[in-house]
């Protein structure tokens, strides 16, 4: 399966696939499970089916995606200022997550004509939005 993701700040295209003879890396050996890389001014994340997306290692993943944007765009990192690679962490995140786990959750709207569920579904078990004044002051958490 593949997916292609406009990133609308830096204006580039992040493909992504679960299937190494799909888009294949420029540099593949047995071992390697996931790979990110650049051509043309675009970005591709291929990944094995067989990832456990876990314990951080799609985080991991989508930080080399956003270094590639930063490399592609000319924007330096700054580790005093770091603001804008958090905020492209996260939407990187939060747009990758539901295609990498679409397997495990069949509702996730890649499947024609179903709603796509948002990352909050994914990542909290309680409908936060019916929980207001349950968690700290004002309902938030």
């Amino acid at each position: 399966m593949q997916k292609k993701i406009y990133i609308p700040i830096y204006g580039r295209n992040l493909f992504i696939c679960d299937n190494f003879e799909e888009q294949k890396p420029p540099q593949e050996d047995k071992e390697t499970l996931a790979a990110v890389w650049d051509e043309n001014g675009e970005i591709f994340f291929t990944f094995k089916k067989c990832i456990d997306f876990g314990g951080g290692a799609l985080a991991h993943e989508c930080l080399h995606i956003a270094h590639r944007v930063f490399k592609i765009c000319g924007v330096k990192s700054d580790e005093d200022n770091d603001e804008h690679t958090a905020y492209l962490l996260a939407w990187i995140y939060r747009e990758v997550l539901p295609f990498c786990i679409a397997d495990l959750l069949p509702t996730t709207g890649y499947e024609k004509g179903k709603k796509r569920s948002t990352f909050l579904e994914f990542s909290y078990p309680v409908n936060i939005q019916n929980n207001k004044g349950k968690g700290k002051k004002n309902g938030t958490f």
